[in-house]
């Protein structure tokens, strides 16, 4: 990993990756599913910060 993607993830600029993930487990720190749902809740986080669209419920089709 650069120097930059490395900085870039540290500073918030850019997300875990599943390849980074990988790396990070058989470097010892903690597991990759770990850092893939530390990253996917943080995701979830930031999408709940802005309003989403309103959706409407699904039909079901009569067979």
């Amino acid at each position: 990993m650069s120097r930059v993607a490395l900085s870039r993830v540290l500073n918030g600029k850019a997300g875990i990756s599943p390849d980074l993930a990988l790396r990070l487990e058989e470097a010892g720190v903690g597991t990759a599913r770990l850092w893939v749902n530390l990253q996917a809740n943080y995701d979830l986080w930031v999408a709940m910060q802005h309003k989403q669209p309103a959706v409407r419920a699904l039909q079901k089709v009569p067979a």
